[in-house]
């Protein structure tokens, strides 16, 4: 029998997928920036319930520095990944994504002067491998840079995972220095505040929108899908290390390519399909 936590991860990763599925429906009806506000706002309320039942802990120092700097970098990050789904090919998005792992074991050679273990370095090579292979084409084999150049979805997804290698670190930090809980719901209140001031000029019409019946139930499930990703990762996360968690939420992506092919249809979709798993696995190999 398969353990809780494991069930509960596969539900965050099945969320993870439909959430691009979702987001590419709403293309046309939504702002990126607005879909970001939804998501960080909507959610509060689980935040707020997660942290009401472990309680309010102590803050050390490093704190606020370590919140400021998230909250500035995904309000950022947040509408490049709104931009990167509402634009891009799921198939191209996903893999790109989760780059993310790839590019922090680089950057920890130009920061601390620490090389990856050999693990690291071969799912780096097949991360960055398989993405790469996944903008081939009857071009040649630069062909994957002249349609990155063209394709504005795979740009914001590439963007969009350098940012959250970034930001990953001062997330790390700003745990450490409070807790689990209450990190999620403090970051969460700062970017729905960002992300509001971006967005109550500029997205007058979805404002209105989402008053309607229409919209309304839209966002409704936008909101659920988020919140079904939200609490099913804090739960597992509370019953598993959170490397064995997030291992099994990024295979997410498989389903992602899947969807996209299926209901989207997106070219080269077995090829694809293939290539996603070839990323996986060098996510794998990259959390030994």
């Amino acid at each position: 029998m398969l353990p809780s936590w494991f069930l509960l991860a596969a539900v965050c990763a099945a969320a993870y997928a439909l959430e691009g599925v979702w987001v590419k429906r709403l293309r046309g009806r939504f702002r990126p920036e607005f879909l970001g506000w939804v998501a960080a706002t909507l959610t509060l309320p689980v935040l707020g319930t997660a942290l009401y039942l472990q309680g309010w802990p102590e803050i050390k120092p490093g704190f606020y520095f370590a919140l400021a700097m998230t909250v500035l970098g995904n309000t950022v990050g947040i509408i490049c990944f709104f931009r990167a789904l509402s634009l891009g090919e799921l198939s191209v998005v996903y893999p790109l994504l989760a780059l993310s792992p790839a590019w922090m074991l680089l950057s920890t050679r130009l920061i601390t002067g620490e090389f990856p273990s050999r693990a690291g370095l071969a799912g780096v090579l097949l991360c960055t491998g398989g993405c790469y292979a996944l903008g081939l084409d009857k071009g040649g084999l630069l062909s994957p840079l002249r349609n990155l150049w063209n394709d504005a979805g795979g740009r914001y997804a590439l963007l969009t995972s350098v940012i959250w290698s970034v930001t990953s670190n001062f997330d790390k930090k700003a745990v450490e220095t409070s807790s689990a809980m209450f990190y999620p719901a403090a970051h969460g209140i700062g970017l729905s505040l960002s992300l509001y001031l971006l967005t109550v000029r500029r997205c007058t019409d979805e404002f209105r929108l989402l008053a309607s019946w229409d919209g309304a139930w839209r966002i409704g499930v936008l909101t659920l899908i988020i919140c079904v990703l939200v609490v099913s990762q804090f739960f597992a996360v509370d019953l598993a290390q959170a490397t064995y968690v997030i291992a099994v939420k990024r295979s997410g992506m498989v389903l992602a390519v899947l969807l996209g092919w299926l209901l989207y249809k997106e070219p080269y979709g077995p090829r694809r399909l293939g290539l996603s798993l070839l990323v996986l696995a060098g996510l794998l190999l990259m959390l030994k």
